[in-house]
C-alpha cells in the first residue's frame, strides 16, 4: 500500500461520490428542477413545450401549394403570396417559419412557373396556328 501523504498512486481508493445531475453545457438550471443527462431542456421536467402558433395556417399554405401543382395553378399564387406574409409574420414575432409553410411556398413557386411556361407554349401555338391560317372565299 502507498502512504496518503505521499501524493502516489492508490488503487484502493476510491473516487468521490457523484454531487447530484451533472450540469450539461449550453442548457441553464432551472431552479428545483435537477438537470437530466442526456435531454435537451423542452424534454425535462419543469419545462413547457415551446409551439409556433403559426403551424396551423404553415398547413393551409401547403394544402393550397400542393393543389397548385396538381390541379390548378392559380391556387400556386395565392399560396406563394399567403407563404410570404406568414414568413413576415412569423419572424417578425420571433418565431421561425413555418415547415409547412416554407414547402407550400415553394410548391406555389413551381406552380406559378409551370403557369407562366403553359401561358407562353399556349401564345407560342396560337401565334403560328394564326400566321399559318389561309382564308378561302368559294363563289
Amino acid at each position: 500500500m502507498s502512504d496518503p501523504n505521499s501524493g502516489g498512486y492508490d488503487p484502493n481508493a476510491l473516487p468521490p461520490p457523484p454531487q447530484g445531475y451533472p450540469q450539461q453545457p449550453g442548457y441553464p438550471q432551472q431552479p428545483g428542477y435537477p438537470q437530466q443527462p442526456g435531454y435537451p431542456p423542452q424534454y425535462q421536467q419543469g419545462y413547457a413545450p415551446v409551439v409556433n402558433p403559426y403551424e396551423s395556417r404553415g398547413t393551409t399554405i401547403m394544402i393550397l401549394g400542393i393543389l397548385g401543382l396538381v390541379i390548378c395553378q392559380v391556387l400556386g399564387v395565392v399560396a406563394w403570396v399567403m407563404g410570404n406574409n406568414l414568413k413576415k409574420e412569423a419572424e417578425a414575432a420571433g418565431y421561425p417559419e413555418p415547415g409547412n409553410s416554407k414547402a407550400g411556398r415553394i410548391c406555389g413557386m413551381i406552380a406559378v412557373a409551370l403557369l407562366v411556361v403553359g401561358l407562353v407554349i399556349f401564345a407560342i401555338v396560337f401565334i403560328l396556328a394564326a400566321g399559318t391560317a389561309t382564308v378561302t372565299v368559294n363563289n
